[in-house]
Order: C-alpha cells, then sequence, then structure tokens
C-alpha cells in the first residue's frame, strides 16, 4: 500500500531542506544561549531565596550558620552580586536617555550583595562578630556597593549622575552615615567596619549633593542629541505672471529709437488736361 503525504508536510519538508544549515545552527545556538541564561538566572535566583532564609534562621536564633552553606552562600551570591552590579553599571553607562531601566536592577544588587558580603565575613571571621551586627554591616555594604556601581556607570559618559539615581542616594545614604558613625562610638568591637562604612555612605551623600547641584545650575537633566529633522523643502514661485523676484536683477530696457513723423497726403485742386483743353480738377501731394 502506497502511504499519501499531505501537501502541508511537503512544504514543511521543503523548507526545512532550504533553509541554510548555518542559519538553523545560529538559530539554534542562540535558542540555546537564551534558555541557558534564563535557566541559570532562576536557578541563582532560588538559590539566592535560600540562602537568604538560612541566614534570616541563623539570626533569629543567634547560632552560627554552617561553613558549607557559607561557602556556597558566598560563591553563588558573589556570583550573582557580580551580575546585577554589571547589568547596572552597563544601564547605567548606555542610559543617556535617562530613562532609568538601571533602577530595576538596584534592589537585586542591594539583596545579592549583602548575603554574598555576609557569608565571606563568616567564614573569614565565624564567630568573631556578633550575628546581628553582621548581618546589618553587610546588607549596608551592598547597598553603598550597588549604588557605587551605579554612579560609576554614569560617569562612564562623562555626564552627571541621573536625579532618580542621586536622590534615593541621598535619602539612603545620608542617615546611614550618621547612624553607622553613632554604631561606631558604641560598638567598640566593630568600630574600624562602622567607620569605614560612615566615611563610604559619606561620600556618595556629598557626591549625590554635587551631582543635584551641578544639575540645577546646568537647568535640568543633560539634553540628549535628537534626530535633526531634514531642511524644510524650498518653496516654489508663485504663478503671478506679474511676480517679481528680488533676487534676479533687472534688466534695463535701452530707450526705442525717435520715430520720424509723417505727414499724410494733401488733396488740392489742379487742372487735369483732356486732349487740346484743361479741365478742373484734384490731386494728392505728399507721402503715400
Amino acid at each position: 500500500m502506497k502511504r499519501s503525504v499531505s501537501p502541508a508536510a511537503g512544504l514543511l519538508v521543503a523548507a526545512a531542506l532550504l533553509v541554510p544549515r548555518t542559519a538553523r545552527a545560529d538559530d539554534q545556538t542562540e535558542v540555546f544561549g537564551i534558555a541557558a541564561g534564563a535557566t541559570a538566572g532562576i536557578m541563582a535566583f532560588v538559590a539566592d531565596v535560600v540562602f537568604t532564609a538560612v541566614t534570616s534562621a541563623a539570626i533569629v536564633d543567634l547560632k552560627e550558620p554552617s561553613q558549607s552553606w557559607m561557602i556556597a552562600q558566598t560563591s553563588i551570591g558573589g556570583a550573582s552580586a557580580l551580575v546585577m552590579n554589571g547589568f547596572g553599571l552597563a544601564l547605567g553607562a548606555d542610559d543617556r536617555r535617562e530613562e532609568g531601566y538601571e533602577l530595576l536592577t538596584l534592589p537585586f544588587s542591594m539583596w545579592t550583595g549583602g548575603i554574598a558580603i555576609f557569608g565571606g565575613w563568616s567564614l573569614a571571621e565565624p564567630g568573631e562578630t556578633d550575628l546581628r551586627a553582621r548581618f546589618g554591616l553587610s546588607f549596608v555594604a551592598g547597598t553603598n556597593l550597588a549604588l557605587t556601581t551605579l554612579a560609576i556607570g554614569a560617569h562612564f559618559d562623562e555626564r552627571p549622575t541621573p536625579y532618580y539615581v542621586a536622590i534615593p542616594a541621598l535619602a539612603l545614604m545620608a542617615p546611614e552615615c550618621v547612624l553607622t558613625a553613632i554604631q561606631a562610638t558604641e560598638d567598640r568591637d566593630n568600630v574600624a567596619a562602622w567607620a569605614a562604612l560612615s566615611v563610604w555612605s559619606g561620600l556618595l551623600t556629598t557626591h549625590a549633593v554635587i551631582n543635584l547641584v551641578a544639575r540645577g545650575i546646568e537647568g535640568g537633566s543633560v539634553p540628549v542629541p535628537a534626530d535633526i529633522p531634514p531642511p524644510p523643502p524650498i518653496p516654489t514661485p508663485p504663478s503671478d505672471p506679474y511676480y517679481i523676484d528680488p533676487s534676479v536683477p533687472l534688466e534695463v530696457v535701452p530707450p526705442a529709437p525717435p520715430v520720424e513723423e509723417v505727414k499724410p497726403p494733401l488733396v488740392v485742386p489742379a487742372a487735369i488736361p483732356g486732349g487740346a483743353s484743361l479741365g478742373p480738377g484734384i490731386m494728392m501731394v505728399g507721402r503715400f
């Protein structure tokens, strides 16, 4: 028995054979890269959520987390923080129209930076620092790192930090500068860490104020070079026959030569010969 092939199936087979192999390979590579990146991002997000839950449980119980968890948290959280801060840096450097896309990365950069710093600190000095102080210092440092990255990204394009980055930085860093300075005087065991965070947040506060003042002096945001419109079309001259174009010089017409006046012929009486005799008559004298 012969099997019949539908026209649609035949067209699909022919199209698959006609597509170049290089094009199919490029499409497959692109799809594979997108799928792999999305899978890695989802896995890193789930892992960061788990690490946050483990760290929070350790803070509540005031129990030092295990070293194996902190190794994994430092590795995966550090990679996540590096990727998110890299995205923020790239978006801040390329956001010439100042649409604020880099703000989408800010919460994730603060979060992943905090858990990565906490994990590394717990590995370096386990049990030597109070868990609550370590937790607070880690997430404060993660916030400072995220805001610093956005500020550096803006200056890559030689422009002031956008107002939507400078204002949150000022709102967060000014109180942090004061609170960490107070905490440095009270927590003698961690005075160096609190003092370093106070200086860091003070620098970010000063930077935000300078950029806001600079934008106020310049009159707002940095102007974005817009596309130059094409020149307007040249207007056509009017159809008025008596229109005189001012750009065209007038021709001087020479005067006409004088015309000689011609007098009309005159009719006068005259004798008309008639054989042997003359008879009265008239004749015309002049130019004809």
